[in-house]
């Protein structure tokens, strides 16, 4: 048993910090007859993963929660937490890339009042551009949904079905967004996978494999099935989920042969 003196020493952290952590009832401490507060190995345990967790960015209302909960449970949060900054890097490195735009090329010219968008849309519309200006950047998004293809199929082999199965429909829709903004030289942002192969399909995208779309419609299929059901690890089955995982790496195949060429 140690005193909040010894644990604060030894965790690094005040002696405030961790009464408040105590108040919160986020780690259950021991009380002597004097009420002085006394740390077992289980709550410097607790502690030793709160401060992980906040190291993770996790707040101490959701790190209250996350210590509660199972295994099982938690991994499921830590894949989550993982593709909500993989979403705010993205969105960093955009933002990076308009500012040092600017700074190469000057304040942008104010539209005329006859252009028919508005200026966030003419601003949104010319960030866009700036951050796909390149193949480079081309190149670069691909290797990133790469990426994410194989945390996909790390969740198959887990058996956490579902989340392999989001993950790759999102690899999807980014993918087929990417390959119609090459085609149409501008921005896309339709999020809807039917609409996206109805126009590979009105373009004859992919030549004479129609076999493609029709593999590429089958994995639609499979991402809305699991959408629509609660219990999709149950009901979705490993070949499903592979076959989904290898078509759409089959498809980022072809995009980065299409714009390497």
């Amino acid at each position: 048993m140690k005193k909040v003196n010894e644990v604060s020493r030894l965790a690094g952290v005040s002696r405030r910090t961790l009464q408040y952590y105590d108040d919160e009832g986020v780690i259950k401490v021991k009380r002597t007859k004097n009420n002085y507060r006394m740390y077992d190995q289980m709550a410097l345990r607790k502690l030793w993963e709160l401060m992980i967790y906040k190291e993770m960015g996790w707040d101490l209302k959701c790190i209250k929660q996350i210590l509660r909960m199972t295994e099982d449970k938690r991994d499921k949060c830590m894949y989550l937490k993982i593709r909500k900054n993989r979403n705010e890097i993205l969105k960093l490195q955009q933002q990076n890339e308009f500012i040092m735009w600017i700074v190469e090329n000057g304040m942008p010219s104010m539209p005329e009042e006859s252009n028919d968008k508005t200026y966030l849309e003419q601003i949104s519309l010319l960030k866009n551009s700036v951050s796909s200006r390149s193949n480079g950047n081309y190149i670069n998004n691909i290797a990133q949904l790469r990426k994410r293809l194989d945390e996909a199929y790390q969740q198959l082999q887990l058996g956490q079905f579902r989340y392999a199965i989001y993950d790759t429909e999102q690899v999807m829709k980014e993918a087929m967004k990417m390959l119609i903004k090459w085609e149409n030289g501008e921005e896309w942002d339709e999020d809807n996978l039917m609409t996206h192969i109805k126009i590979c399909e009105r373009r004859k995208e992919f030549g004479m494999e129609y076999g493609m779309l029709q593999k590429l419609n089958k994995v639609r299929c499979i991402c809305e099935y699991a959408k629509e059901i609660s219990e999709a690890d149950k009901l979705l089955d490993y070949d499903k989920v592979r076959f989904a995982i290898m078509q759409i790496k089959d498809l980022l195949n072809y995009i980065q042969k299409k714009i390497i060429v």
